[in-house]
């Protein structure tokens, strides 16, 4: 794995029961953080998020629990990050043997108000800007979170990564 040693990882247990104890026996050095219920995507990740600033991390990984990532896929998105020095939220992309690629983003058609994600990209690929990317996997600068706050808690479950995207890219960051 390439997750650097001064990483902290939070898991934000956001079912409706506690899974705690699924947890205790496997997961010794990482916090565990229940919202005791299902809160929404936003609200669940907004738990996460406050408790990264709180204890002052520099980067924030969202991550959803279906996610499968290869062993080395976190310093590639911090080296974008230091690619492009506008760039505020990066995510990867990958394809599983057989299926679509995944984790990328797209796109905002404003005339018809639609987010088409944008599923044509081969891999391998180069990096690519985009107005939206889709938040099942996205590594996210602080400082933007700082300046533009948490994910907005009124969408309960979708569109609150576009609503994320759209104020990071009207605060001046770009998303690759």
């Amino acid at each position: 794995s390439d997750i650097p040693a001064s990483t902290q990882l939070v898991i934000i247990d956001n079912s409706e029961v506690d899974q705690k104890k699924y947890f205790n026996r496997e997961l010794k050095d990482i916090v565990y953080i229940s919202s005791i219920g299902n809160a929404g995507f936003a609200a669940g990740n907004n738990l996460g998020i406050n408790y990264a600033l709180k204890h002052g991390a520099t980067h924030i990984l969202l991550l959803d629990p279906d996610v499968r990532v290869p062993k080395v896929f976190l310093i590639p998105l911090l080296n974008t990050l230091k690619l492009h020095k506008k760039a505020g939220i990066v995510a990867p992309s990958h394809k599983e043997p057989g299926s679509l690629t995944y984790g990328l983003g797209g796109n905002i058609n404003w005339a018809n108000c639609t987010f088409p994600i944008d599923n044509t990209a081969k891999l391998p690929m180069k990096e690519l800007e985009y107005d939206h990317l889709t938040f099942a996997c996205v590594l996210i600068k602080t400082g933007l979170v700082s300046k533009i706050g948490l994910l907005d808690e009124r969408y309960f479950m979708y569109r609150e990564d576009v609503d994320y995207c759209v104020r990071a890219k009207r605060a001046g960051y770009e998303l690759w």
